[in-house]
């Protein structure tokens, strides 16, 4: 065995320098495709596993080792060293791995009776060892280069950050794929969490924010979530930070005070507070005061739309109504109160009543209202489940309020979606309401 590994590797080294143009694995920025092999030595062992699946947003380098038929790599004990060295550094990065996969033409068996020799030699840390039952090319997605003796792909938060294509190979290169990993590590936000917008400080006035790396001028988005006004956190943003920073924007979620603690214009009235306090602070975090979005979803989406309407509460921080450039509600059912309470059934109609208290109030605290020409209203975005009939309805309600007060305003009704869905989902690759986010902030900044 050592004088094969001996030959292969004189083999490789000789042809390293006339196939160094190789190139292997995905671009960078693709989403990871899906990863079924058969574990071998590690977590998973014993039975097939979806790897990509299973690391989903972790920091992984997967690597795929082309591998004789008995199972030694093409790249010999050089592409031993390179993973030994690879699992030392992945072990020192938090939450970060190695999925080493052995491909090769009809040698499944002999590469799953190999790899534990393998793994008991190197004694990894950080590795997993897998094996793929199919060709040399691998599997569908990854795009390997056969000619490739090992092909490293960097991958970060579902995406491609760099791939590595390696013909001849020692454990030096190992420097240039945990630079990258590093690098996309370094790329995801910077957190700064319970940030007190109002004095006392309390966990309920509180905020996070969410910044890119770098940079400065960068348009900010102020989220609040929902809960029906009684529950709820600043924590629950699912994948909306990681997307909004990717994009270039500062992403910033709100805590505000809850029923019965507060009333829903003392919550609307936190909103603004804190949309003061980013206005105050975004250049600490790179971004910029004077291009804010403000959104939020289900009773959020009530209160980001009210203040987005209602000049009253910003103009208690001593800030213009103007300073917003677009609202994002999304599936709220209370744009208007006093039509919510007529269409529910009596038992949700009192629910409401006790909520935001007297018609005078239910009218006050439905962003109907305030719906009116020369205010500097911003233009909005309002998503809803297509489906529902009351956010359908309130949706509908409210978009025509606004344009019967020359707001700008779309309305996008996302099929295959629930309540929880609208909002989990917004983010996520793929995602159609989440294209028309973007696509919607995109145009708002460039007129």
């Amino acid at each position: 065995m050592i004088a094969k590994l001996c030959l292969a590797a004189g083999l490789m080294l000789a042809a390293g320098a006339a196939r160094a143009d190789v190139k292997s694995g995905p671009k960078a920025g693709d989403k990871v495709p899906a990863l079924k092999a058969f574990g071998v030595v590690g977590k998973v062992e014993g039975k097939e596993a979806d790897f990509a699946a299973a690391r989903k947003d972790a920091p992984t380098v997967y690597v795929f080792v082309q591998a004789e038929a008995d199972g030694i790599p093409v790249g010999g004990r050089p592409a031993a060293r390179f993973l030994k060295a690879l699992d030392g550094q992945a072990d020192k990065l938090d939450g970060a791995a190695v999925v080493a996969v052995w491909l090769g033409d009809q040698a499944f068996d002999a590469h799953k009776q190999y790899l534990p020799r393998i793994g008991k030699s190197l004694t990894f840390a950080a590795t997993q060892l897998a094996a793929f039952d199919g060709d040399k090319a691998g599997p569908a997605g990854w795009e390997v280069n056969a000619d490739a003796h090992l092909t490293a792909v960097v991958a970060h938060k579902g995406k491609v950050v760099k791939s590595f294509a390696f013909v001849s190979v020692d454990e030096t290169d190992v420097r240039g794929v945990v630079a990258a990993l590093k690098d996309g590590l370094a790329a995801g936000p910077k957190v700064h969490r319970d940030l007190a917008y109002a004095e006392p400080k309390t966990d309920k006035q509180t905020l996070d924010v969410f910044a890119p790396a770098g940079g400065k001028g960068h348009p900010v988005v102020v989220w609040v979530h929902g809960g029906g006004w009684q529950q709820g956190d600043k924590a629950d943003v699912d994948a909306k930070p990681r997307a909004f920073v990717d994009r270039g924007y500062v992403f910033v979620s709100v805590n505000y005070r809850l029923l019965p603690a507060a009333t829903i214009s003392q919550m609307a009235g936190d909103v603004a507070k804190a949309i003061r306090w980013v206005h105050d602070h975004a250049r600490d975090y790179g971004g910029d005061p004077d291009t804010m979005f403000v959104g939020g979803h289900s009773a959020g989406a009530q209160l980001a739309a009210l203040v987005c309407t209602d000049d009253g509460h910003l103009k208690a921080e001593k800030l213009p109504l103007s300073l917003i450039k677009g609202c994002l509600p999304v599936d709220g059912d209370t744009y208007d109160v006093p039509l919510q309470i007529q269409t529910v059934e009596r038992r949700r109609a009192d629910i409401y009543r006790t909520k935001f208290g007297a018609p005078d109030r239910q009218t006050a605290l439905s962003p109907v209202t305030h719906a009116a020409k020369g205010k500097g209203t911003p233009p909005f975005l309002i998503l809803h489940v297509a489906d529902h009939p009351e956010t359908k309805a309130q949706s509908r309600r409210l978009a025509g309020a606004l344009q019967a007060a020359a707001v700008p305003v779309k309305v996008y009704p996302a099929e295959g979606k629930t309540h929880q869905t609208i909002n989990a989902d917004l983010g996520t690759p793929d995602d159609e309401a989440t294209r028309r986010v973007f696509e919607f902030l995109e145009g708002v900044r460039k007129k």
